[in-house]
């Protein structure tokens, strides 16, 4: 299950809005809005990009995104 709130924490955490970390992995800011309020889901290379450009270790993104 994805927890939203631990990656909005991330975002603000790097000091990113929505629409920074949108331009950084190459999508809609819109459709960056829908994936966080789980109205779609994220690919898995905008996961890859999104752990890159926050600079997420593998324990962070495997809790964010997929955590029981």
């Amino acid at each position: 299950m994805f927890q939203k709130n631990e990656l909005k924490a991330e975002i603000a955490r790097a000091g990113m809005t929505y629409e920074t970390l949108a331009k950084a992995i190459d999508i809609n800011p819109s459709s960056l809005y829908r994936k966080i309020n789980g109205q779609t889901d994220f690919y898995r290379y905008e996961i890859v990009k999104i752990t890159e450009v926050l600079h997420l270790d593998d324990d962070t993104m495997r809790r964010i995104f997929f955590a029981p």
